[in-house]
C-alpha cells in the first residue's frame, strides 16, 4: 500500500518585504510544527505526523517504528524552500492536507518577523509544483518589468 500524498506550494511574505536569507527548511518545518499545535492540538499533531527536524525529540510513532516494521514514522517534510524567492513545496498526507493549508494561513510569525504564508497551489505531484513555481516566478519577473523595479535587460520569460 502507497501512502497518498499531496503537495503544497507557498510563498513567505515579511510584512516589511524584505528577505531573510537564513530561513531554511528545519525553521518552516518548526513554525508549521507550532501552528499545528496550536490551532489543533495533539489531534492535529497525531494525524500530521507532528513534523520534526534533526534537533527536535523523536515522536512515539518513530519509535514504534523501530520495534513494529508495518509503522512507518512520519515523513511530511519540506521538499524545497528558496529564502530568496519565499517558494516552498510542503508534502502532507493527502486526508488532511486542509488541515496543514490551515495551519500555514494561521501563522503570523518566523523568527520573530511579521509574515505570513500562502498557499499558490495544491498539486498531486511534485512535478505539478514544480511547474507552477517556475510560472509563479516568470509572472513575478514579468510583473517587477513593467513596474520598471528590475532592469529591462535581465533575460525575458
Amino acid at each position: 500500500m502507497r501512502f497518498k500524498n499531496r503537495y503544497l506550494l507557498f510563498e513567505l511574505q515579511y510584512e516589511d518585504g524584505t528577505i531573510d536569507e537564513s530561513v531554511h527548511n528545519g525553521i518552516i518545518i518548526s513554525v508549521l510544527r507550532d501552528s499545528i499545535q496550536l490551532n489543533f492540538g495533539d489531534y492535529g499533531i497525531g494525524v500530521l505526523g507532528g513534523p520534526t527536524t534533526s534537533n527536535a525529540s523523536t515522536s512515539i510513532l518513530s519509535l514504534l517504528s523501530f520495534t513494529n516494521p508495518f509503522i512507518q514514522p512520519p515523513s511530511y517534510p519540506v521538499k524545497y524552500f528558496s529564502p530568496h524567492t519565499g517558494l516552498g513545496i510542503l508534502r502532507v498526507p493527502r486526508d488532511h492536507y486542509q488541515m496543514a493549508w490551515a495551519a500555514m494561513s494561521f501563522v503570523t510569525q518566523v523568527k520573530k518577523k511579521n509574515a505570513m504564508m500562502r498557499v499558490i497551489h495544491l498539486g498531486g505531484t511534485i512535478k505539478s509544483c514544480q511547474t507552477q513555481a517556475i510560472e509563479y516566478d516568470k509572472a513575478k519577473l514579468r510583473a517587477l518589468k513593467r513596474r520598471k523595479v528590475i532592469n529591462g535587460n535581465a533575460p525575458s520569460f
